[in-house]
């Protein structure tokens, strides 16, 4: 990474409270120890209703939600969460090795598609661009 791609995910992480929904332990902790080194406050789920009951709680900032989860999909947990009116709002980035649900993301309320496996200088711009 550019220093000047990164000071702007920097700034833009911080204290930030991110959310990521992944059911495959060492993707999740992957990715929380790369967002957590920009100074984000990251909690990990593994399934769909955990996710739900853990956002009725408190409402990240951001969702980092998987599409292939154990107990739903994340285009359910997405529709779910755009009908909660404390959740409407949350940015939600959904992840997904398969390219042609793209759409279906998008229809279903997600902010953004993120197709796996992906760059991690990519996966932070994007974050940080909902993080303004």
């Amino acid at each position: 990474m550019t220093p000047n791609k990164t000071k702007p995910v920097i700034e833009n992480l911080k204290r930030k409270n991110i959310l990521i929904v992944e059911d495959h332990p060492s993707l999740a902790d992957i990715l929380r120890r790369i967002i957590t080194a920009y100074g984000a406050r990251v909690s990990y789920v593994d399934s769909g209703n955990k996710a739900l009951t853990q956002v009725k709680r408190k409402p990240p900032d951001l969702i980092l939600l998987d599409l292939s989860l154990p107990d739903m999909d994340g285009l359910e947990v997405a529709t779910r969460l755009r009908q909660n009116e404390n959740t409407k709002s949350v940015p939600i980035l959904l992840m997904s090795a398969s390219p042609n649900k793209k759409r279906e993301c998008l229809r279903s309320g997600c902010n953004d598609f993120i197709l796996k496996p992906f760059d991690i200088t990519e996966l932070l711009a994007r974050i940080s661009r909902f993080m303004q």
